[in-house]
């Protein structure tokens, strides 16, 4: 992470590494080489003497994919080039930039202005220009996700596959006699998959989460169920793909209540309000910030179900 550099023209080279994205997302960057899910985008900032280009001399901000994994911004790797002159006083700030409009996937950016106080530190009130570097190439999956009964006519399972993988590797894996997948939803991240179905025990239906990027079988994530408890098909990811909201009858068989977990299956939490007997949650909707879910049930009077909200806020996966 860079955080905030602030240079002054002087003999120096920095080399930084960017956050993987999928395409040049805003700016003043362009689109680089294609790279795969291993490559890392590589910036290298380095002095420009006095010149004509540059009369008190100034930065040049190359940027590519270190397509040699050698830690370096070769010559041959460079994809786009940008001079930032100086002038008597001036001051460069390189700072991360997040997620958004100006990056679709992340990236640097790059503010300069004339240090007119003296400090050394280039104000918000001093900066003149501000350019982007946006990462150009993104850890998001990009194969196909797919239902088949590829193994056992009848029997279907979860199956994902890239451009270059060897084979398609199997993310649903159903003990035989027991059932199949019935539905799966991509995380909004593209990372990983939630998976719905009866996989381990016939009628007993569950949810699960596999990773897309490396492939392994699926984790389940939905609580131990009473017996005749099942997790409903209308389960959802947070939109930052933190959690996963689902209804089931976890607790009290026939009574669904609404529920969020971690992705790798910790946290399991019932998030709704107590009911009354014979209440059920009819139906959730995600906050855009995934901070809170609003869900209908009729918690205090049977068959009628306002909307409600839950508290305290949702919990975050570690991390997020």
């Amino acid at each position: 992470m860079l955080h905030n550099t602030f240079l002054k023209v002087a003999s120096l080279t920095v080399t930084l590494f960017l956050l993987v994205g999928c395409s040049s997302g805003g700016g003043s960057s362009t689109s680089g080489k294609s790279g795969n899910g291993n490559s890392s985008t590589v910036v290298l900032a380095s002095v420009v003497a006095p010149g004509a280009q540059c009369p008190n001399g100034g930065i040049q901000v190359d940027s590519g994919i270190d397509e040699n994994g050698n830690g370096v911004l070769d010559a041959s790797e460079i994809d786009e080039s940008q001079i930032v002159c100086n002038g008597n006083d001036s001051l460069i700030s390189m700072s991360d930039e997040p997620t958004g409009a100006n990056c679709e996937y992340g990236g640097t950016r790059i503010d300069t202005g004339t240090d007119t106080n003296g400090n050394d530190f280039l104000d918000s009130i001093e900066i003149t220009a501000t350019e982007y570097l946006c990462a150009l190439v993104t850890t998001a999956f990009d194969g196909l996700v797919y239902l088949a009964d590829a193994n056992l006519a009848g029997m279907t399972e979860l199956f994902r596959t890239t451009a270059d993988a060897p084979s398609v590797a199997k993310l649903g894996r159903v003990r035989p006699g027991s059932g199949d997948v019935r539905s799966f939803r991509i995380s909004p991240d593209r990372t990983k998959v939630a998976i719905h179905g009866n996989l381990e025990t016939d009628q007993v239906f569950e949810l699960y989460v596999a990773d897309l990027l490396s492939g392994q079988p699926a984790v389940k994530v939905s609580g131990t169920l009473v017996a005749g408890g099942n997790v409903s098909s209308d389960y959802a990811w947070a939109p930052d793909s933190s959690r996963i909201a689902y209804r089931a009858d976890q607790e009290t068989d026939r009574i669904d209540e609404l529920y969020t977990v971690a992705p790798d299956g910790t946290a399991n939490l019932k998030v709704s309000g107590a009911l009354i007997a014979e209440g059920d949650v009819w139906g959730y909707a995600w906050a855009p910030d995934s901070s809170r879910i609003a869900y209908r049930a009729d918690q205090e009077t049977d068959e009628v179900a306002p909307w409600r909200r839950t508290e305290p806020p949702i919990s975050r996966s570690p991390g997020r």
